[in-house]
């Protein structure tokens, strides 16, 4: 046996690594970014959608019809937000698939969910505002 191809060997194998290390990861970066980022995206716009299906001119009126509306109207928004966010998670689960690099798929999951954060921290009652320390 020939000393330096043995030396040579581990090399090889350590550059085989990683090499299959490269092959592996755009693949498992896009798999956590549809599991994980799109899951968050899919929260973060239901939670929207709560916002945008409740009737928020009932917030600010004081009779026992109206608070009952109130109840029957956050009820059936919260129904639509969360059956809207059965649709919007497993697309967008796809659509990090079909986008052309893992760095986009993340980017588009996590900018406009942090983005929706934001939005979401604005469109809070002051008192939850002030509950959360802002």
């Amino acid at each position: 046996m020939d000393r330096e191809n043995t030396a040579e060997r581990p090399i090889l194998m350590k550059i085989g690594r990683a090499l299959k290390w490269l092959y592996y990861y755009p693949r498992f970066s896009r798999f956590m970014a549809a599991l994980v980022g799109a899951y968050i995206f899919a929260n973060v716009a239901s939670l929207l959608l709560y916002f945008v299906f409740v009737d928020t001119a009932l917030l600010y009126l004081e009779t026992d019809t109206v608070n009952r509306a109130l109840v029957a109207s956050g009820f059936n928004a919260m129904i639509g937000a969360g059956l809207m966010s059965l649709l919007i998670y497993p697309l967008a689960g796809l659509w990090v698939y079909y986008a052309k690099s893992a760095s986009r798929a993340w980017a588009v999951m996590i900018l406009p969910s942090l983005l929706g954060i934001g939005l979401l921290y604005a469109l809070l009652p002051d008192p939850l505002k002030q509950a959360l320390g802002g």
